[in-house]
């Protein structure tokens, strides 16, 4: 499949006001290599300035994987925004943490930045006991949040399961800043079980093993547009008729998560911008919602590294279900001498099992072909995504290697062009996981639930339509 850019893919209507806006901006580029933007007139006497060329804006990237380090960096930087704010999630719980989250953009948007919110329907709905309340919904649009759900659906509505959208879901993992050009993207939801929450001894608990990544820089130019694309596909929601007393109460608990959150994690004085790291080049790579199973940019992405590499592959999923097009580019790179490995999760660190099933039916193909399986034992559920070439490209996000995210996952992601820097912090990260994972030999399934989960994913890859949807 030839490499194309998705910058071509058709974008969302614009208003007359933006068109006429990007037309005065070409013409000015056309004649002039400089151009001024508001705040540089504001801080210059027009009649004594001399126009200097544009500077590039510089690239950087911080790489974290610890927990608390994680929500350390999004409340202080969350805290500093006073423009925009754009979060979009998979899952995204009413629960402690999930409760905090809210409480933080409800005061963002107090300070007099936009603050606009995307959740999953389906996915959040679907955890019942741990959902976001309507009155909390309620109490946070008075307060200035604007919320949406992506691709509603009712489930019994017996329509909605032939409409396509029923099975499109934002696996996104955003949050952007745009007073700051701050964007975070990794594999972690809004949840507690994310963040190993403590129980009541003080003890810390299961979690996911995840990354994200803090970056900044020329990329913003591409997740502007992906913004308002997933912002028109998805739809408000619609709340009447609630008792006032009740969202005052849920406005209640908003302050006291705030007040819990401002306690527990205070404002770090030192700047998180500062911990970025030069890079040589970000992308961002989303699919566009409304393009989704027709325009692949993601795979695109990935399909084109394949065939460009010269040593080394990794890929590492909890959820690995490789089709038979990328079956065949890796061998045609084995073919060229390049060393591939799969990173994924072992049946006692995965929380899929439908998908550890379907990938046990490929093992032994795979490891024929010459590729290296690693499976990761926990004691942490492996989440992690990442795809990594020749050690100085590296695509971090919430895409795995399976039909869903390439045909129904709305799915996301930077691509980071940076030898140094993904040798250390990637090297180093990717050299963990191997310390905690081993390979297993190819055995034949021996107990009975070894047996149904052999036979299930055997089951589960003659249906086509059931496969494509895990």
């Amino acid at each position: 499949m030839p490499f194309q850019s998705h910058t071509n893919l058709p974008l969302l209507p614009q208003s007359q006001s933006q068109k006429s806006r990007q037309s005065q901006t070409k013409q000015a580029r056309q004649k002039e290599e400089w151009s001024l933007s508001p705040h540089d007139y504001a801080l210059v006497d027009r009649n004594t300035f001399t126009p200097q060329p544009k500077a590039e804006i510089q690239d950087k990237a911080f790489f974290m994987q610890d927990e608390q380090q994680v929500l350390q960096a999004r409340w202080d930087m969350l805290r500093r925004e006073k423009q925009e704010v754009f979060a979009s999630y998979y899952l995204f719980d009413g629960n402690r943490l999930g409760r905090i989250a809210l409480a933080e953009l409800r005061q963002a948007a107090q300070r007099g930045a936009r603050v606009r919110l995307v959740v999953d329907q389906v996915a959040v709905d679907a955890w019942r006991d741990e959902k976001i309340d309507l009155y909390t919904l309620k109490a946070l649009q008075e307060d200035g949040v604007e919320i949406r759900q992506f691709h509603p659906v009712s489930f019994y509505n017996p329509m909605h399961y032939f409409d396509w959208r029923s099975y499109s879901r934002l696996h996104d993992k955003l949050l952007y800043l745009g007073g700051q050009q701050v964007l975070f993207t990794g594999d972690r939801n809004m949840q507690n079980f994310n963040f190993r929450s403590q129980n009541s001894k003080g003890k810390r608990g299961m979690s996911y093993r995840s990354v994200e990544v803090m970056t900044q820089g020329s990329m913003v130019e591409e997740v502007l547009p992906r913004m308002e694309q997933v912002w028109a596909e998805s739809q408000p929601y619609v709340l009447e008729n609630l008792d006032t007393r009740m969202v005052d109460r849920a406005r209640m608990h908003l302050e006291r998560a705030l007040a819990w959150a401002q306690e527990r994690f205070p404002t770090n004085p030192a700047n998180w911008a500062d911990t970025l790291q030069p890079v040589n080049r970000i992308e961002f790579v989303g699919d566009n919602p409304a393009l989704k199973g027709q325009v692949f940019p993601i795979d695109e992405r990935v399909i084109h590294m394949i065939q460009l590499a010269k040593q080394k592959i990794v890929i590492m999923s909890p959820y690995i279900n490789l089709s038979r097009l990328y079956r065949r580019l890796l061998q045609e790179a084995i073919g060229r001498g390049v060393e591939v490995q799969l990173i994924t999760a072992s049946r006692a660190s995965n929380d899929n099992g439908f998908s550890f099933c379907i990938f046990s039916t490929q093992v032994k193909a795979l490891r024929k072909m010459g590729i290296k399986i690693f499976y990761h034992q926990g004691p942490d559920f492996l989440h992690a995504k990442m795809f990594v070439v020749d050690e100085e490209k590296v695509l971090l996000g919430a895409h795995n290697f399976n039909h869903r995210s390439t045909y129904n996952d709305v799915e996301s992601g930077v691509i980071i062009r940076d030898r140094l820097w993904v040798k250390r912090q990637i090297g180093a990260f990717l050299g963990q996981i191997r310390r905690e994972s081993n390979t297993l030999p190819d055995e034949k399934p021996q107990t009975l639930g070894q047996c149904l989960s052999f036979a299930g994913g055997r089951i589960m890859r003659m249906i086509p339509w059931w496969w494509k949807q895990w």
